[in-house]
């Protein structure tokens, strides 16, 4: 399978638009799915608890199983914030399919190149040395302060 970059408004709107449900993978899939969610208006959201990674290390896969039979016969989309190795994508699209959805497809925003999973949808490439950090990610920033004005700004 070939990805697909997504590289327009309109090709977001298009092609994620298409799915009955979407299932974000906590937690760097969260904040994703919500704006996805907001600009193709899909609003069955789910999320599937599922992580490798301990701080910048990648290691076993660890899940927190729920029942996923809400999916059955509708098409889903996995979202995540990036694929690396490709496991956990893997992972989370295996325990998926258990529940016998019509379609399962994937998009990330960030396509490691040394990835052995193809999302199928993607944003942009990144060589695989390169570690991202995203707004969600950094810890030196308060993300409140993005959303609620300080008390000094209220007057």
């Amino acid at each position: 399978m070939t990805s697909t970059i997504l590289t327009t408004r309109a090709q977001i709107i298009d092609k994620l638009g298409q799915f009955d449900w979407y299932v974000a993978l906590s937690r760097g899939g969260l904040p994703v799915a919500g704006f996805l969610s907001y600009i193709t208006g899909i609003k069955q959201i789910d999320t599937l608890n599922i992580w490798s990674y301990e701080d910048k290390s990648q290691g076993e896969i660890h899940f927190i199983d729920k029942d996923f039979g809400h999916i059955q016969a509708m098409r889903v989309l996995i979202i995540d914030d990036l694929v690396d190795s490709g496991k956990t994508l893997l992972e989370a699209k295996s325990h998926l399919e258990s529940f016998g959805p019509s379609k399962i497809e994937t998009f990330v925003m960030i396509k490691k190149t040394c990835t052995t999973v193809e999302p199928t949808f993607y944003l942009e490439e990144a060589e695989p040395d390169k570690w991202i950090n995203f707004i969600w990610d950094d810890k030196s920033k308060n993300l409140l302060d993005l959303v609620i004005p300080q008390a000094d700004d209220r007057n």
